[in-house]
């Protein structure tokens, strides 16, 4: 298209192009709508505007690939910038990628939406100015960015109305930074900078006013002729692949529910640095990022779920959690470095992880409710109680299942667990009515018990003891606490043969005699290990259980996967007959290939002589890494 007849459709009230292939611009200038415009294509592709710029302005402007098409795809270098200009801007049905430009700009002075199913990406750089980004009723798209992305506001105002419920949103670049609205109630808004850092930014106006990003997938409320309801809040995801997640000091991100019904959303972050909150004072104002969690009446309050590269204020963040209501689920993973746990922490479930430190806990953590909670402190360099410190699991009130909370300690590697004097576990139940299993009335005849604990750690190297010193914590009405010292067969090569039989198997790698007899080697010690662990106290004996453990890792060549649990079948436990057990085995992934369920085979638990502490695994055939952890009595 060109000359007179070029002239001719930029005067038109609404001007539709459509390509089954692409829409290449040659040269520079601009192309001008006087109405609506709509451009259709797999693909928009730029030649020969060296340092110069297209420029494709319109009243209202569609961009889409409705009819599907396939572009050609890029064949020369990108070179020049194009920009879109619009009031409004729609993204559409389609995958539409923008190839050979340097940078592409969309610029939209009353808002973007988006509507359908699709994604807009760019060869390279990609800049957004927009007040705000805003979806249709369940639409799912994406800006795709090559190079940066960065997504300003402009310096006019406009207020988003009639916003779609539960669409998704995702925004990808290799750094991306943000200081517009995204908004999309009840929706799933995913940020991701792939190489660089992410940052939720501030952006001063021309007035001098300061403006911060806005992340928002909160509930909301929609009207029904005369009824009103109300919906929860959905997801918001962060990631910095390589670099740091960072919220300026006007930063929003909105999972709330309504004040008159809903539960909260859930808070994802993952970055391979840190997680910064900058502030900024402001004559006797103090900005910083603001995080909502808050629950509507009757509902669930919010959840996060982190992943650091490392951690250097777990306390400063764990006040915004607090601040934010996110109590419902707090799950956090350091990859390196150790975390001290001061202050007070409030969610009902509660897992700290470390992969290569520690963690000191010196404050509470607060896990209790109407039921009781649940809290999982996991390292590698050993989990330390200090004096003073809190695990709070009461509960109210008894589970529908019967059971009171739940705390999981486990030192990973060769740290040792310690549980100083005057660290407190609170593992009670309110509504508790005391008396034995045989007393009529009492919640152990109803078959009701108070909270559990489980610590977990590795056999010293004579296998004959194991890593958890002194156990010198208060216990407040614990109906067991089970102490797992575990042996680990560790491999690294493509396939390990396990061996449940008697007939010895070519190749095998271990067997499961080998295992029972080690067990059975550190069992022996039983005793003397009790008799050290509680300083010779038996005053928890009766509900105390020591067991051996075993994990058996391959590593196959390469990095562990995420676990995958397959619950076997209960049993009675027989040192508690009104309990019951659980053993399960947990399936690690190879990360290059799935594991087949050909490869498991049976996988069952037995008394071994009659003895309660002892389990035997029957296990065939082949697998690329499989994981058995402790036997489960309880």
């Amino acid at each position: 298209l060109g000359g007179g007849l070029l002239t001719s459709l930029q005067a038109s009230n609404s001007l539709s192009l459509l390509s089954y292939s692409s829409i290449d611009f040659y040269g520079t200038g601009s192309f001008a709508s006087a109405g609506a415009l709509e451009l259709h294509a797999g693909e928009i592709r730029g030649f020969n505007q060296g340092a110069a710029s297209v420029a494709v302005n319109a009243k209202t402007l569609l961009l889409d690939n409705s009819a599907n098409g396939t572009g050609p795809g890029a064949i020369t270098p990108t070179s020049g910038s194009l920009s879109f200009t619009s009031d409004t801007i729609t993204l559409g049905q389609g995958t539409l990628a923008v190839n050979q430009f340097s940078s592409v700009s969309l610029i939209s002075a009353l808002g973007m939406r988006t509507q359908d199913s699709g994604s807009f990406r760019t060869q390279a750089d990609a800049r957004v100015i927009t007040p705000f980004i805003a979806a249709l009723g369940n639409a799912s798209h994406g800006i795709n960015a090559g190079g940066t992305l960065v997504l300003e506001r402009p310096q006019t105002t406009a207020t988003a109305t009639n916003l779609g419920l539960g669409a998704r949103l995702t925004l990808e670049g290799a750094s991306l930074t943000s200081s517009t609205q995204l908004l999309l109630p009840s929706g799933l808004i995913t940020l991701r900078a792939r190489t660089g850092d992410l940052v939720l930014a501030d952006q001063t106006m021309t007035d001098g006013s300061i403006l911060g990003s806005r992340v928002d997938a909160g509930g909301t409320s929609r009207q029904f002729f005369d009824a009103t309801r109300y919906t929860d809040a959905g997801e918001i995801s962060l990631t910095a692949d390589a670099g740091n997640v960072v919220l300026g000091s006007r930063a929003v991100v909105n999972l709330a529910a309504p004040a008159q019904a809903g539960d909260a959303g859930t808070l994802q972050i993952k970055t391979a640095g840190n997680l910064t909150f900058q502030t900024q004072t402001d004559g006797t104002q103090t900005f910083s990022p603001t995080l909502l969690g808050h629950a509507g009446a009757g509902g669930a309050s919010g959840s996060v779920e982190m992943d650091f590269g490392s951690l250097t204020d777990f306390a400063s963040l764990n006040e915004r959690l607090n601040t934010g209501s996110f109590n419902q689920s707090r799950e956090f993973r350091v990859r390196t470095g150790s975390v001290s746990v001061d202050g007070t922490v409030n969610a009902r479930q509660f897992l700290l992880g470390t992969d290569q430190g520690s963690i000191t806990v010196n404050g509470t953590i607060n896990a209790s409710g109407v039921t009781g909670g649940r809290i999982d402190l996991i390292a590698r360099d050993g989990v330390m109680l200090a004096s003073g410190s809190t695990l709070n699991v009461r509960g109210q009130n008894f589970d529908s299942a019967g059971k009171g909370g739940a705390i999981w300690i486990e030192s990973t590697g060769t740290g040792s667990i310690s549980l100083a004097a005057g660290s407190t576990l609170d593992l009670g139940v309110t509504s508790k009515i005391a008396g034995a299993q045989s007393v009529v009335g009492s919640s152990a005849f109803r078959g009701q018990f108070s909270g559990k604990v489980h610590l977990r750690a590795q056999q010293n190297t004579n296998f004959n003891d194991l890593l958890i010193d002194l156990i010198a914590s208060t216990f407040i009405d614990a109906s067991s606490i089970e102490i797992e010292g575990f042996r680990s067969y560790t491999y690294d090569q493509p396939n390990v043969l396990l061996r449940a039989g008697a007939t010895a198997i070519t190749g095998e790698h271990l067997n499961t005699t080998t295992i029972h007899d080690n067990s059975t080697f550190f069992m022996a010690n039983h005793s003397a290990m009790m008799l050290r662990l509680f300083g010779g106290s038996t005053a928890l004996d009766s509900i105390t259980v020591l067991q051996p453990g075993v994990d058996i890792v391959n590593s196959g060549g390469g990095a562990r996967g995420k676990p995958r649990h397959f619950p076997l079948r209960p049993q009675e436990c027989p040192r508690h007959p009104h309990h019951a057990c659980q053993w399960q085995s947990r399936i690690l992934q190879h990360p290059q290939r799935r594991l087949h369920p050909r490869h498991l085979g049976r996988i069952r638990r037995t008394h071994v002589d009659g003895h309660p502490h002892h389990a035997e695994y029957r296990a065939a055939g082949q697998f690329s890494v499989l994981e058995l952890p402790p036997h489960r009595w309880c």
